[in-house]
């Protein structure tokens, strides 16, 4: 296997973990594992991936993308080890999962939603952008936290809903429009904290909520509609 070129490289993958090399290069019917047997290198991505999902457990190594795309469909995404997600694009299909773990490196990197309802769950993680497109129904269910910080460029919801169970942190220079609302989309949110250089735009939406703590440091943001 050479690590440098896991997406087109046969002896890269097996159909059985631990087992020998030489099966097909997974697609979007398969399930990719990086699993304790992977080894405790980088492996690196030569090439864009389009798999049915990806799941890390259990893995010690370090995926590369190598800045190609990745995309994942109803299985969705077990994040473990070390992620290098570089400039790439993630791209989430389907109505599934997200649960983070490991180190998630964002780098410049854009996660984007394409599907319906998905759930993140798992360790708290940084992103840079994260775009959700597309739908005509559901949204985000964050279990824990979504933090963007120094050096974020936006988080563009485009009308859909937010939950997030823990703390929704605004602590990036964001961009004047496409922040969080610009629009209709349901913000159920926990504690709200916006730093002075980020900034939050509830658009029209009158449905939202902040239950717990809301902080606006920021002399950017828009507070009409500021919550309750």
């Amino acid at each position: 296997c050479v690590t440098t070129t896991i997406a087109t490289d046969v002896d890269c993958w097996s159909t059985t973990t631990g087992g020998a090399g030489g099966a097909s290069i997974p697609g979007t019917a398969d399930d990719a594992f990086a699993d304790a047997n992977s080894g405790a290198g980088t492996g690196t991505q030569d090439a864009t991936m389009s798999v049915l999902g990806l799941t890390m457990t259990g893995f010690t190594g370090t995926w590369a993308t190598g800045n190609f795309a990745l995309t994942l469909g109803a299985s969705g995404f077990v994040v473990g080890g070390t992620f290098n997600a570089g400039s790439s694009t993630i791209t989430v299909t389907a109505d599934t999962g997200w649960t983070w773990g490991g180190t998630f490196n964002r780098g410049t990197s854009t996660i984007a939603l394409t599907g319906f309802n998905l759930t993140w769950s798992g360790t708290t993680q940084q992103i840079y952008n994260l775009t959700v497109s597309n739908r005509s129904t559901g949204g985000i269910n964050a279990e824990n936290n979504v933090t963007q910080s120094a050096g974020d460029q936006f988080l563009n919801l485009n009308n859909q809903s937010l939950t997030v169970g823990g703390t929704f942190s605004l602590t990036g220079s964001l961009r004047s429009s496409g922040v969080i609302g610009d629009g209709t989309g349901t913000y159920d949110l926990n504690i709200v904290t916006v730093a002075a250089t980020g900034g939050i735009d509830w658009g029209t939406s009158t449905a939202h909520t902040v239950s717990g703590t809301y902080t606006n440091d920021s002399t950017d943001v828009t507070d009409t509609n500021a919550g309750t």
